[in-house]
């Protein structure tokens, strides 16, 4: 099964906020039927603790930045603010900058028209991959297959083509390494380091 990407014939290499909430701040799906009021009454206490840990510190704006596939840094920030995106705001006590989620927003918008991106996003903007559909389809991975042992570098990705230029990305799925794969790669990392690796077949 591969998931869905964020939104029908639109790429995003970096995720949009309603995507990064989803993927790193949230714990609890939308769910229907007998679930549903439960569902409702616990994401409504996640949108208040997200909602209260904005603004943020320039640390943590970068962090985020980074983890939507935008190159996060202090010299970002500074050349968003000097080409007037958002204001050099700053808190009254401290004098330290603070910034709110339609700030961080912002800065994330003229990341993409600028070309900003982490060295994942522009790896993603290369073969026309969909941000947010590639991490689901990892998460998915590491969920249905514990033999990963949780490690994305246990995982093989596959390219399913699409139509970059009609908007249709390419998906993304991923499977366990094989055991031969498992050896080949351990053979591999043994020569680069000078020293042969044990391959044992009860663990990946």
């Amino acid at each position: 099964m591969i998931p869905a990407m964020s939104s029908k014939n639109t790429i995003r290499y970096g995720l949009s906020r309603s995507d990064y909430e989803e993927l790193f701040l949230r714990t609890t799906p939308i769910v229907g039927g007998a679930g549903a009021k439960v569902s409702r009454h616990r994401r409504a206490r996640e949108d208040a603790k997200i909602a209260a840990s904005y603004p943020k510190s320039s640390g943590a704006v970068i962090s985020e930045l980074r983890a939507r596939g935008y190159d996060g840094s202090n010299s970002t920030l500074r050349a968003a603010i000097n080409a007037g995106i958002v204001s050099d705001d700053r808190d009254e006590d401290t004098a330290q900058r603070r910034w709110s989620a339609e700030q961080i927003d912002a800065i994330a918008n003229w990341c993409e028209q600028e070309g900003r991106w982490t060295p994942g996003a522009t790896a993603r903007m290369f073969h026309g991959i969909d941000g947010a559909q590639e991490i689901r389809a990892q998460r998915a991975a590491l969920s249905e297959h514990p033999e990963a042992q949780g490690d994305p570098a246990n995982l093989v990705m596959e390219l399913v083509p699409g139509a970059v230029s009609l908007g249709v990305p390419t998906l993304v799925r991923y499977r366990p390494l094989s055991a031969a794969e498992q050896r080949q790669r351990l053979e591999r990392i043994g020569a680069a380091v000078g020293a042969p690796v044990v391959f044992s077949k009860g663990k990946r």
